[in-house]
């Protein structure tokens, strides 16, 4: 999977997304001049993930499966734990946990494993409820977005 960001992403939005692409064991790629499908073009059939701003701050997290349709679509607040540590390990895939249709979503369109309960044995997590998005490791909590609305697309997931 790929991930990028708005045209001009501001620094905020660049350091979520080396952080996310540092969780998620993908490529982060800057987007500058380029257009959404050249993103495609380049990166072929690979999901695209992609970071949008709100104020100058990330406030989008959109994902598209590998033939460029839309799957799904949060708008949210990013927060970060006053203990905050970023991850450094790659080759770690995480696991969705979360019974419901985001977490299905990005389960599926991300080729991750999905749990519908959090267990304390998988190292790297991805904790989904109806308001937030937990990014885990190793039990302790690195960033969570915090839900404003979302939406889901159905087409064939």
């Amino acid at each position: 999977m790929i991930l990028s960001t708005s045209r001009k992403p501001s620094s905020k939005t660049r350091t979520l997304c080396k952080h996310l692409s540092r969780f998620l064991n993908c490529d982060y790629v800057n987007r500058g001049k380029r257009s959404f499908e050249d993103i495609f073009g380049i990166y072929p059939g690979v999901p695209v993930l992609l970071i949008g701003e709100s104020h100058g701050n990330p406030g989008s997290f959109d994902i598209f499966d590998q033939f460029g349709n839309y799957k799904l679509s949060i708008y949210m607040n990013v927060y970060y734990p006053q203990n905050f540590k970023s991850v450094n390990r790659k080759k770690e895939i995480p696991v969705v946990s979360g019974g419901n249709d985001i977490a299905e979503t990005i389960a599926k369109t991300l080729s991750f494993e999905n749990m519908k309960y959090f267990e304390q044995s998988n190292p790297r997590c991805i904790s989904v409820d109806k308001d937030s998005i937990d990014f885990m490791d190793s039990g302790g909590l690195l960033f969570s977005f915090r839900i404003k609305s979302y939406r889901v697309f159905n087409d064939g997931v």
